[in-house]
């Protein structure tokens, strides 16, 4: 069972997809050799709240999926894990929340490892913008998975966070896809253009009117 804020859906796969068309802004799910994060108690090791950072290039971008690679790890699913979408604090550091994306609940989870794909989403972001992806959560058996190879797209220059402390990406960030929709920017001159055509239009339309009128 899954609770959304938002519009979004949500599966569980062996593997990550891409969907058709989608522009892939951050990838590493098939990092080799992962290792697993406990996101919140009753784990007597909880390394959450968890956090992956990520940033747009010189366009906006609209997230239409996330994928993370998570696993269960305990006697029993014992509840759930808010995902959501941070700002930077301009510090290279997680800060305010732009918005909530899903709940995820243990029992959705592969007792071993799995991917979670929520989808339909609609997320837009800022150009040249630094974001980040977090999992929280006080009471769940689950964990994020984490793997020093960065060498997806995306990945490598970014940071991850993890008991409050932050570190670069070359010590091991949590594992998970992003991809949407680059958004296209007209160009400046565009809209003057289009109006001007307009103006010509409408000074052609009053002088044929003015025309037929004439005596």
């Amino acid at each position: 069972m899954v609770a959304f804020a938002f519009a979004g859906a949500f599966a569980s796969a062996a593997t990550s997809t891409v969907p058709a068309g989608a522009a892939v802004l951050y990838d590493n799910l098939s990092a080799a050799n992962p290792n697993f994060d406990n996101i919140g108690p009753p784990s007597p090791f909880p390394f959450g709240p968890l956090y992956d950072s990520f940033s747009t290039q010189g366009s906006s971008f609209t997230i239409t999926q996330l994928q993370l690679l998570v696993g269960l790890f305990g006697a029993s699913p014992v509840g759930s894990f808010e995902v959501a979408l941070y700002n930077d604090s301009g510090t290279t550091a997680p800060g305010s929340l732009n918005q909530h994306i899903a709940t995820v609940f243990d029992s959705a989870i592969s007792p071993s490892s799995g991917v979670i794909t929520i989808s339909s989403l609609a997320l837009t972001l800022a150009p040249a913008t630094r974001y980040w992806i977090g999992l929280s959560s006080a009471n769940t058996n689950a964990a994020w998975a984490w793997s020093v190879d960065i060498s997806g797209p995306g990945v490598a220059g970014e940071f991850y966070s993890e008991r409050g402390n932050t570190f670069t990406n070359d010590s091991g960030p949590y594992l998970m896809q992003i991809s949407g929709d680059v958004v296209t920017p007209l160009p400046a001159a565009l809209p003057l253009f289009a109006g001007g055509l307009g103006a010509l239009g409408l000074l052609g339309w009053r002088r044929k009117r003015k025309g037929r009128f004439e005596v």
